[in-house]
This record gives C-alpha cells, sequence and structure tokens, in this order.
C-alpha cells in the first residue's frame, strides 16, 4: 500500500503505465536537449573555462558529460519501452 494524496492505494494502481508515459512533444524536447544543446553547452564551458584557466574545470566537464549520458540512457529506455509497447 502506498499513501498518495492522503488516499490508500495498491502498487499497481499506484504504477498505473498511464502515469509512466510522457507525451510525444515532452520526449521531443528532452531528446533535442539531450543530443544538441548539452553537448554544445558542455563544450562551450570547457572552452570558456579553459580559456581563463578557472579551476576545477575538469570536474565540471565530467559532471556535464554525466548529465547528459545520464539523460541519454533514460531517453533510449524510454525509446526501447514505447517501440516495445507499440509493437504489443
Amino acid at each position: 500500500m502506498y499513501m498518495t494524496n492522503g488516499k490508500n492505494v495498491k502498487e499497481k494502481d499506484y504504477c498505473r503505465k498511464e502515469e509512466l508515459e510522457m507525451s510525444n512533444k515532452v520526449y521531443d524536447v528532452l531528446k533535442w536537449i539531450t543530443l544538441v544543446f548539452l553537448p554544445a553547452a558542455t563544450t562551450l564551458t570547457g572552452v570558456i573555462l579553459n580559456t581563463f584557466n578557472i579551476g576545477c574545470t575538469d570536474i565540471v566537464l565530467t559532471i556535464m558529460t554525466a548529465v547528459t549520458t545520464f539523460m541519454g540512457a533514460i531517453l533510449g529506455i524510454s525509446n526501447i519501452n514505447y517501440n516495445k509497447n507499440k509493437e504489443e
């Protein structure tokens, strides 16, 4: 049992498929952010920080790259699940 909005609900009711899906628009925006914006922002940040010899540049770039990779993995899993459900 889970408590949500003050009501007890069963696990299978709480994790209904409809609640976990995202719209095509949201997916497309997140995909653009992950494939275009984040890599470009990471490169720009690295160039600017290195140009001004700012410390911890490697840490900042590692974190930015990790976020981009995480987003790509989540979107890839979402795409696989979408295609699997589409075939059924």
